[in-house]
């Protein structure tokens, strides 16, 4: 059975310097209604993290994710 996981997949692209990916990623963990609260909160902080990047307020430290 295949599982997908947006959070793990979110945080690859991330890793990969791909922030429009990852933030459609963690846009949709944001919106799933059966996501875990948990997992909703982390993916709002690193949607956060990247929108902060991409108007220039923050440098993402990619080694992180």
């Amino acid at each position: 059975m295949f599982i997908y996981d947006s959070m793990a997949q979110g945080l690859e692209c991330l890793a990969k310097r791909e922030l429009q990916s990852a933030e459609s990623l963690f846009l949709n963990v944001v919106n799933d209604p059966y996501s875990q609260p948990e997992e909703t909160k982390t993916a709002k902080i690193f949607l956060n993290d990247i929108r902060a990047c991409q108007k220039g307020d923050k440098e993402l430290e990619f080694a992180v994710y």
